[in-house]
């Protein structure tokens, strides 16, 4: 959020954020059997490059829950990426969101069954994401968040054979470098720490700018 801009803040907020309050503004008097609000695994997890686009899911989450509290119907679903469609799809082609590992896509059947199933459960907000637990926790970004203590604790007391491909990857890289002529060694850094910036902020590899300092480059 310190790296973007009023205008860059208010251009993603406004649909979502401005489009929903008047939507919950003049339905207030009318008896709804349904209020439902299309949020997104952003505002759960984190999007890479888009803590604006992040912010205003969880606006909707915290619509859902205002609602509520005061005896009107809402429910906030926090859509994953879907595989075939959605605007998400987009970033998905440029892998943008590669560095989200253990995060899969929702198949357009399977998402319209989970919609079905959700209508009358009764909860405020409900996340809709495939995961990958024991990969997805392998980040330490995520595994120290205290919105997945639940899984954690539920991993650590399950026996798993599953490896950090987090830890495996770095292993990998580690053996690489050391088997690099010296002269090269530099090359090859240089191009793995432009490909996990690329991973982390959601850049295509020809978007980089090596000339910008990383806490600029958003």
């Amino acid at each position: 959020l310190q790296s973007m801009s009023a205008d860059q803040l208010e251009r993603i907020l406004a649909p979502k954020v401005m489009g929903a309050w008047n939507l919950h503004c003049l339905t207030q008097a009318l008896e709804l059997d349904f209020f439902v609000l299309f949020s997104s695994a952003a505002g759960l997890l984190g999007s890479p490059g888009q803590a604006n686009h992040a912010t205003a899911n969880a606006f909707l989450d915290g619509l859902a829950r205002h609602r509520q509290q005061r005896g009107l119907p809402a429910v906030s679903l926090d859509w994953g990426a879907w595989s075939t469609v959605g605007s998400a799809l987009k970033y998905q082609q440029q892998r943008s969101l590669k560095s989200l590992s253990g995060v899969g896509l929702i198949e357009p059947d399977e998402g319209l069954t989970q919609l079905d199933a959700v209508w009358n459960s009764g909860a405020s907000q409900i996340g809709i994401v495939p995961i990958d637990w024991p990969i997805f926790l392998s980040q330490s970004a995520f595994k120290s968040q205290p919105l997945f203590n639940t899984v954690v604790s539920q991993l650590q007391t399950e026996p798993s054979q599953t490896v950090s491909l987090k830890q495996t990857a770095q292993a990998n890289f580690a053996s690489t470098l050391a088997a690099t002529p010296l002269e090269q060694r530099k090359d090859v850094l240089d191009a793995f720490v432009c490909e996990q910036v690329c991973q982390i902020l959601g850049f295509d590899d020809d978007e980089l700018d090596r000339g910008t300092g990383f806490f600029d480059l958003g």
